[in-house]
């Protein structure tokens, strides 16, 4: 019951940071985790929804800040979307006036808008490493990196046969229109290719933007890549835009990912030795210190458990 309350402790500080960092990092999935404080019944659905996979390269990407109807089609069952890990292959997608976000941790966030359909075809963190791959069917996203990747690191968007590749920047990508696919740069520089079909990677033209410009890629390769043009007044008020464009504490990120590694070191399948149970707690009090004073707000917690 003990190792239960350490873990549950620790589930919370990962909802007062989100609730006051105003993106509302997993609240439904750490609301269920102190619940289960009381009813041991919880932790089936604590390891249903991923929870054991904090940590690991298969929980690179994490889903969060749900809004309206969304889904998740995984391994060919689609079910409403809930807070927690991302796995490859996933399918994420979002009906009018709904939308999500992923969130990299240590790097960014993908914010996911209305009517649009993601497929995370890759997702995986391996040390400093992050690589991602993003299949963007429909609707549109943005991201924003906090981070430059290195050179053991890639982060690429695919929509139809048009590729968007960065290392570290903030950027869209919107397919709303058959045909088109458009580029907009926020910050630092995207490469964008035209592929010959939408499954290769035989680069028929390329183009690089600058922070301002956008640029609408026609999907026929018949067609020329098109120059940069600047962004509009239009782009750059539209709300999704400026949310998505909003910069994130990088501070905050990390101590985010320490504390989900934290919580990934609680034994799932035994029983903690008292000698692990202290360790643990003195590492996870060691961990709240850190937190920057800020985000230290007892009436966050307040609000969760009353």
């Amino acid at each position: 019951m003990k190792k239960l309350a350490i873990g549950c402790g620790i589930a919370l500080l990962l909802l007062v940071v989100a609730g006051f960092a105003a993106w509302k990092f997993l609240p439904p999935l750490i609301e269920r985790a102190y619940h289960s404080a009381v009813n041991q019944a919880q932790n089936a659905a604590l390891e249903k929804m991923g929870m054991a996979q904090f940590g690991s390269t298969t929980g690179t990407a994490y889903l969060t800040d749900i809004k309206g109807e969304v889904y998740v089609t995984h391994e060919g069952t689609r079910d409403e979307a809930v807070q927690g890990p991302v796995a490859e292959g996933d399918v994420i997608e979002t009906e009018e006036n709904s939308s999500v976000a992923l969130i990299w941790p240590d790097y960014g966030r993908t914010l996911v808008d209305e009517n649009s359909s993601l497929t995370v075809t890759e997702a995986t963190k391996a040390g400093s490493n992050l690589n991602v791959k993003l299949k963007l069917d429909g609707g549109r996203i943005w991201t924003r990196l906090e981070r430059l990747l290195g050179a053991g690191s890639g982060f690429e968007v695919r929509s139809s046969n048009v590729v968007a590749t960065v290392r570290g920047t903030s950027f869209g990508v919107d397919h709303r229109v058959d045909g088109n696919v458009n580029v907009q740069v926020a910050e630092s520089k995207v490469g964008v290719q035209k592929m010959r079909t939408e499954f290769s990677n035989d680069a028929v033209g390329e183009m690089f933007l600058n922070p301002g410009q956008q640029a609408q890629v026609d999907e026929s390769i018949m067609t020329a890549m098109p120059k940069p043009s600047a962004m509009t007044a239009t782009m750059m008020n539209d709300p999704f835009i400026i949310e998505g464009n909003t910069k994130i504490d990088p501070a905050l990120m990390s101590w985010i990912s320490k504390a989900m590694e934290l919580y990934n070191s609680i034994p799932q399948n035994r029983a903690m030795t008292p000698a692990e149970e202290q360790a643990l707690e003195q590492k996870a009090m060691e961990l709240w210190s850190t937190l920057p004073a800020e985000y230290q707000n007892q009436d966050t917690i307040d609000q969760v458990i009353k």
